[in-house]
């Protein structure tokens, strides 16, 4: 008869691939656990969908966490060309999940597409004393033009070109997306889990342009 060491030793022997599953599950659900708390949350970041391929991404990612304090975690430039043959697909995929600005050519957006993913703008509300120019689709404002060869407007070329070579757009506009936690005091936001780091993008980059 086996004494209780035998039958251990005689288990361990043909169940050693137990064990090891157990091990490689504990060790990957510490990972998981351990990048679920220090991954930054979505009210730490700001995520910026940009229409063009040449962006300054490095200069625009330090003047972001310059306007800002230590509640900013993370920073995104996702900087696509509007030329680019899956450009729409990107849009309405990387351009609105998870985004808090959206800058695009008005060439690559309809109202269709205001309406399901910006926020509308309420002169009244909208709290910012430029004077801009609006973008509108049946008498509601999305957006505020941030370049216009017409209107002779040129906002944040420092860090955009909004020429592309294949192409010549004349005019871009900025959107501010649905539903973004990170523009609170731009917009009368009632959930205090909300966080103003959109926002003082938005006033700093614009506060730049007025120097």
């Amino acid at each position: 008869m086996k004494t209780i060491k035998e039958r251990s030793k005689t288990h361990f022997i043909y169940k050693w691939y137990l064990y090891v599953f157990l091990l490689i599950v504990f060790i990957v659900l510490d990972i998981l656990i351990i990048s679920y708390i220090i991954k930054p949350k979505s009210n730490e970041k700001v995520t910026i969908f940009v229409g063009s391929s040449k962006v300054n991404n490095d200069l625009l990612e330090d003047k972001i966490y310059s306007l800002n304090d230590n509640n900013l975690k993370e920073v995104n430039i996702l900087d696509y060309s509007p030329d680019d043959y899956y450009f729409g697909v990107s849009l309405t995929s990387a351009g609105v999940v998870n985004t808090d600005l959206i800058i695009v050519p008005l060439d690559k957006i309809n109202e269709s597409f205001a309406a399901q993913y910006c926020k509308r703008i309420d002169e009244m509300e909208f709290k910012i004393n430029y004077d801009f120019e609006f973008i509108s689709y049946s008498s509601i404002n999305y957006g505020i033009k941030v370049y216009s060869k017409d209107l002779n407007i040129s906002f944040f070329e420092k860090y955009i070109t909004y020429n592309e070579e294949e192409n010549d757009y004349l005019e871009y506009g900025l959107f501010f997306n649905k539903d973004s936690v990170n523009l609170k005091d731009l917009f009368k936001e009632t959930n205090s889990k909300y966080s103003n780091n959109a926002t003082k993008v938005f006033y700093g980059l614009m506060d730049e342009e007025n120097e």
